[in-house]
């Protein structure tokens, strides 16, 4: 892999934590559940209702429908492994960030749209669709495109950062004062507690509410001595 390439995927990577942290502290009621890393990127558990998210981010990539193609696919598939009242109950985005390209999406695109453009493939020169795979019918893929949001206008990997340190953890979290503890001290402790949850193996051990985020986040004076400690460190 090109350097150039490992700094892609790297920065797609904390794109994802950051637009996970934005998800956890936008939430308007504190008790609601997050998962990261669970079915997608991260699932947002509310009373009966599931939201499951998968953010993509290409600056330097036109957008085209197969680059979130195998994201619908895995949503497709995700959906049909559950009963009929379960789905009724689970809601699917897509967030992504293209360089250009955006308008080749219908805002409101039919089924036949999301079979030709998502579900086709070719196999020993045949046309198929993810559909017959499945063994679902139209009505069920109405719904399933009912239940599924594609945002391809998502802000950038610098707009996204700017927002999370100068806004909003400003506004969420009580002690952060200045964009400079923002920066230095609570977009840090976030950003540890986001990839912390996302490398455990026990599915329950990457839960967490808003105000289990707060109070991990919160603690500027840890974050604090663990910086000034190292900083003495290179003094010495």
């Amino acid at each position: 892999m090109s350097n150039r390439s490992a700094n892609e995927s790297i920065k797609g990577y904390i794109y994802q934590f950051d637009r996970s942290m934005i998800e956890i502290l936008e939430c308007e009621n504190p008790n609601t559940e997050f998962v990261v890393e669970g079915v997608e990127d991260i699932d947002v558990i509310q009373s009966n209702l599931s939201t499951v998210l998968q953010y993509k981010y290409y600056e330097g990539t036109e957008y085209n429908h197969s680059e979130i193609k195998p994201a619908v696919i895995s949503m497709l598939r995700h959906f049909v492994s559950l009963n009929t009242p379960q789905r009724s109950l689970v809601k699917y985005k897509i967030y992504g960030h293209f360089k250009s390209g955006q308008e080749k999406l219908k805002e409101n695109f039919d089924v036949e749209f999301l079979k030709k453009r998502f579900l086709s493939y070719k196999k020993d020169k045949l046309l198929h669709t993810v559909q017959k795979d499945l063994g679902i019918d139209d009505t069920s893929l109405n719904h399933f495109k009912s239940a599924l949001i594609i945002d391809i206008n998502a802000r950038s990997y610098e707009d996204q950062r700017a927002y999370i340190t100068n806004e909003l953890l400003k506004k969420q979290i009580p002690t952060c004062s200045t964009i400079d503890d923002a920066q230095m001290f609570f977009y840090p402790s976030a950003t540890t507690a986001i990839q912390s949850l996302a490398i455990q193996k026990d599915v329950k051990k990457r839960r967490i509410t808003k105000i289990e985020m707060i109070k991990i986040i919160s603690n500027k004076e840890i974050v604090f001595n663990l910086w000034m400690r190292k900083s003495l460190d290179i003094e010495k």
